[in-house]
Parts: C-alpha cells; sequence; structure tokens
C-alpha cells in the first residue's frame, strides 16, 4: 500500500515537472515573440513620425557606443552613416534641441522593459521641416565614404518618470538601445552604467 502512494506521488510530482517545463517553455516563446513584435512596432512608429525626409536605400545608418558609462553623465555616441552605393547619396543633419531632427531612440533594460516614454524629445518638430527647407543641411558621401556625428543619447528621447527613476535618467545597470534616423534603424547594442 505504502509503495502504491508513493508511486502516485512521484507520478504526480513528474507530471508536474512536465506541465511546468511545457508553461515555461511556452512563456519564454511568447516573451521572444512579444520582443520581436515591439522592435517591429518600433519600426514602424519611427517610419511613421519620421517620414518627413527622404532617405536612401544605399546609405546604411548605424551606432557605435562605449560600453561602460557613468550614472549622472552625458552617454555620448556616435551616429554613422556609410553610402554603400557605387554613386554619391546625400544625408542630412540638422541639429535642434542638442540633437539632429529625425532622430529617435529606444533604451530597454535587459529584462526588455522599455524605459523610453517618446523616442525622441522632438518628435513634432522632426515633422516641421520639408525636404525643401533642409536643402542647406544636406551632406552627399561619395561611394563607400562615412560620416560620424557624436550625439548625448540622453537628449534623444524622453524617459519614462518612475518612483524609483523620478528624474528621468538612466540608473546604474546595463541597458540596450537602438537609434533611428527617419525610417532607418540602427542594431540594437547593449551599454553600461556605472
Amino acid at each position: 500500500m505504502k509503495k502504491g502512494v508513493l508511486i502516485t506521488i512521484i507520478v504526480i510530482i513528474i507530471i508536474g515537472i512536465a506541465y511546468f517545463g511545457i508553461e515555461m517553455f511556452g512563456f519564454a516563446k511568447g516573451v521572444k515573440e512579444d520582443a520581436k513584435k515591439e522592435n517591429l512596432n518600433a519600426e514602424l512608429n519611427a517610419q511613421t513620425q519620421f517620414s518627413g525626409y527622404p532617405t536612401s536605400d544605399k546609405v546604411e545608418f548605424n551606432i557605435k557606443a562605449g560600453k561602460e558609462y557613468y550614472a549622472g553623465k552625458p552617454i555620448e555616441i556616435k551616429l554613422i552613416w556609410k553610402n554603400e552605393s557605387d554613386k554619391n547619396e546625400k544625408i542630412m543633419i540638422r541639429d535642434y534641441w542638442d540633437h539632429p531632427i529625425g532622430t529617435g531612440a529606444s533604451i530597454t533594460d535587459l529584462n526588455n522593459v522599455k524605459l523610453t516614454s517618446q523616442i525622441s524629445s522632438h518628435i513634432l518638430s522632426s515633422q516641421l521641416f520639408s525636404p525643401d527647407d533642409l536643402k542647406e543641411y544636406e551632406i552627399e558621401l561619395k561611394p563607400n565614404e562615412t560620416k560620424e556625428y557624436s550625439v548625448d543619447l540622453l537628449k534623444i528621447p524622453i524617459l519614462k518618470q518612475t518612483e524609483s527613476n523620478p528624474k528621468s535618467t538612466l540608473p546604474k545597470g546595463k541597458y540596450k538601445i537602438q537609434v533611428f534616423y527617419y525610417s532607418k534603424m540602427s542594431k540594437e547594442i547593449e551599454i553600461e552604467i556605472k
């Protein structure tokens, strides 16, 4: 009798563990799918909000950052444009309120919690200018030419204010950042704030 009860308990435990494993697999899969959807939504959001300036699909846009920064200090990153074409291509850099118009940034912690309430602190001003208004700010890139431009990451988005972060800064920790230039998205990179 005791042997039968023990076997029943072991079977119930094994079934419980298997069920929990299946549930966790489904949860992890759902989190991964949610992250993919959020990336797609961020890309569509950037394309919708920063549609005012034509950008060539032959110009690659990316960012470069240091691996660590210090809390309360600027987070200087480089915006990088590279002409992948065999002919000259144009980009536009127009500073407005401490960073180029048409730029936005997404910042998440390593648990994929979004820390930005708006991807750009001047979405509306990015839409105020037509391509004709920006002609004087165009920069011509020769084939394979690269242009770098330094900017403080914290000047681009509007960060969420929370109880633990009332000043809308980035506290110590590791973060994933991605920057948008009109309809172009940089690769996502990781930074650390000490």
